[in-house]
């Protein structure tokens, strides 16, 4: 009983620090470099991705013109929709997409905003990342695999640091082009 209790407070943990925001700010950014950290508990399947702007983007930057401004919204649905990133070899529904970025933020605000000398911008850091969270049901969580095609997506991202959490275990992993399946312990 002790330590199907320790397992539990362990998956608990994992699952808590995966979802915090603090686990995903890295002193430490590598662009080609991204993170994933994947939990599937029961049947509820959630991906995160913490990608470096410029690959995703081509800048860190507020857009400067229509055209980096294009780059971003043309970007969005890719990213909304992960079957352009990844899949899950399971019957599964995704029921949301959420994306954050510094970069999103910054355009959002001026749409909102009108321009003049009382209005100042936060600067963007030099270094963003996007960070696309999905939500999925699944009908199980047997056998379940699942598959990177984000580096075929975003051919400047070399390697995807990967952490996983269920009811049953957890593990860490680094991905490539090469070799960008995972199998779920």
């Amino acid at each position: 009983m002790r330590i199907l209790t320790l397992s539990l407070l362990t998956i608990l943990s994992l699952k808590s620090i995966a979802e915090s925001e603090e686990f995903t700010d890295h002193d430490v950014h590598q662009h080609g470099h991204a993170e994933t950290y994947i939990s599937f508990i029961d049947q509820v399947a959630k991906v995160k991705l913490v990608l470096p702007s410029v690959d995703i983007f081509g800048f860190e930057h507020k857009p400067n013109d229509e055209q980096q401004l294009n780059q971003v919204r043309l970007q969005i649905p890719i990213l909304e929709n992960s079957q352009n990133l990844f899949s899950i070899n399971l019957p599964c529904n995704q029921i949301h997409a959420k994306i954050e970025s510094s970069i999103l933020d910054e355009i959002a605000s001026d749409n909102t905003h009108e321009h003049d000398d009382e209005h100042h911008h936060e600067e963007i850091e030099s270094h963003s990342n996007v960070i696309v969270n999905y939500e999925f049901k699944c009908e199980s969580n047997h056998d379940a695999q699942i598959n990177f095609n984000l580096f075929k997506s975003y051919p400047t991202i070399e390697k995807l640091e990967l952490k996983f959490v269920s009811n049953e275990s957890q593990s860490t992993t680094v991905l490539t082009p090469e070799n960008s399946r995972y199998y779920f312990p």
